[in-house]
């Protein structure tokens, strides 16, 4: 014969030993830690990314100026030999130039760019100018603390 089942033991089993509520918090916690540590990561890259799309802006943005103002005024222009230390150019967040234009800063200028020409002696042709673009953010922080990317492109005289 069968004994009889007291329903009150199996109310008594169907409860969550501490051993397994704490097991459950441990990998929730693990799980939600993990998530926090990717998000952080993802953060950043976007971050990188943006400061990318704008410093591709800006080298365009600086080629095709420096295009237009010839290939021999750049190439005599004292502003862009290599012992000029100030920037040439000022950007927002979004890589748009400032609104006073290029050589002034506003409230909102994010990227500065400084244009340096290769000395002649290492131009290989009268035909194309090399130029280095240092450009640094955020503006409104000191020198030392700015981020800095080295972009270097070449001009070729279409005149």
């Amino acid at each position: 014969m069968r004994t009889p089942v007291n329903c009150s033991s199996r109310r008594q089993n169907r409860a969550f030993s501490l051993v397994e509520v704490v097991l459950a918090v441990g990998i929730v916690a693990f799980v939600l830690i993990s998530i926090l540590g990717l998000m952080s990561v993802g953060i950043k890259a976007n971050r990188e990314s943006a400061d990318d799309i704008a410093i591709s802006l800006i080298v365009q943005h600086v080629a095709t100026s420096l295009r237009m103002e010839g290939f021999a005024n750049v190439n005599a222009n004292a502003n862009y030999a290599p012992s000029n230390t100030s920037p040439d150019f000022y950007y927002d967040a979004t890589g748009a130039g400032s609104a006073n234009g290029a050589g002034s800063t506003d409230a909102n200028t994010l990227y500065a760019c400084k244009v340096i020409r290769s000395s002649p002696a290492t131009v290989p042709t009268s035909n194309v100018l090399f130029l280095k673009l240092e450009i640094s953010w955020p503006f409104a922080a000191p020198e030392n603390n700015r981020q800095k990317r080295i972009v270097q492109i070449s001009l070729s005289n279409r005149e």
